[in-house]
């Protein structure tokens, strides 16, 4: 008996019971395909291993964290496309756990609570997701370009206490960076100030209530000297960003 560290992930098939009953030995095929040509090779290229297959999902554990989410995170996105021109009938969607923990280790097969936790992280999962916990987060955030989202703390399970489990689906709608977003709001009603600003003073310009130059000057002429009438004017001044 061995411990060490290590980095589990956990796939399983989202609604296997529901494709066999409709299809028995295609989905038989089809699950056999996607694990033996599709995750297998893609989890041994990020230096991870098998060392369990569970019906319909496996098991394999990762020497670094990093490479273990970003396995993760390809495995869906490639597993997302190749259902795109699938009947629906015939897709089969996953969910993904990854966990760092202590692992016990007795010949090929590994145990333990870093397994265990990593199992309940799987089935929290969304369809097409990954589920990780804080600690894994922590470690992966700054090394790998995925928004993971804070989805809370949750009891899982057979596990004592609370996790706090972050979540990322392939298929869900970017966020756009609040910086980018404050910053293009500013300059939008910028822009809308401008046009607004010109269509008035040549509004005004047009009427003849302001010289050519857009700006109104008051003479103060006496009524009487002038014989005109005197209208009321407007004062169009350059544009200030006062916000």
């Amino acid at each position: 008996m061995k411990r060490h560290l290590a980095a589990i992930l956990v796939a399983d098939v989202v609604g296997y019971t529901r494709h066999m009953e409709a299809d028995e030995v295609g989905t038989l095929d089809r699950l056999g395909r996607l694990l033996d040509q599709e995750l297998v090779p893609r989890i041994e290229e990020h230096g991870g291993r098998v060392f369990k297959f569970v019906g319909n999902g496996l098991l394999a554990e990762f020497p670094s964290v990093v490479e273990a989410v970003k396995c993760a995170v390809t495995i869906q996105r490639e597993n997302l496309e190749r259902n795109v021109s699938q009947p629906e009938e015939r897709q089969l969607r996953l969910r993904i756990g990854v966990n760092l923990g202590d692992i016990i280790v007795e010949g090929y097969d590994v145990f333990g609570e870093g397994v265990n936790l990593a199992s309940r992280l799987e089935q929290k999962a969304e369809t097409n997701g990954v589920c990780i916990t804080a600690h894994v987060y922590e470690q992966v955030a700054r090394k790998i370009d995925v928004d993971f989202v804070d989805i809370g703390e949750h009891l899982l399970k057979n596990i004592s206490k609370p996790v706090r489990v972050y979540s990322y689906r392939p298929d869900q709608a970017i966020k756009p960076n609040p910086s980018r977003k404050t910053r293009g709001r500013r300059l939008g009603l910028l822009a809308i100030c401008v046009v607004i600003g010109i269509i008035a003073s040549l509004a005004v310009w047009k009427d003849g209530l302001v010289p050519p130059q857009g700006i109104a000057v008051d003479m103060e002429e006496p009524a009487e000297q002038t014989n005109i009438q005197r209208k009321p004017t407007i004062a169009v001044l350059p544009l200030s960003n006062i916000s």
